[in-house]
């Protein structure tokens, strides 16, 4: 997926396989760098957590790794972030 985030606000979500935009209810479970940060400080779950080594932000973000197997946790990766 390709996020655009305009005042630590997500505004759009597409999907890169197709180039599809997904709408309001769909984007819902993505979230903004700050987002990201605001979650680890405020969730209760267990965590896997790992920041970029030059930049800080989490890189890899992984909530209640035990419920993967029945799809209680939720796994989030940031990458090729760019400021525009």
């Amino acid at each position: 997926m390709r996020l655009t985030v305009r005042s630590d606000t997500v505004v759009s979500v597409i999907r890169i396989s197709d180039g599809t935009g997904l709408s309001f209810p769909e984007a819902q479970p993505y979230w903004s760098v700050e987002q990201l940060f605001d979650n680890i400080r405020n969730l209760q779950d267990s965590m896997v957590i790992r920041y970029n080594d030059q930049y800080g932000y989490p890189e890899y973000l992984d909530i209640d790794p035990a419920g993967h197997p029945v799809d209680a946790g939720a796994l989030y990766r940031t990458s090729n972030l760019q400021i525009q």
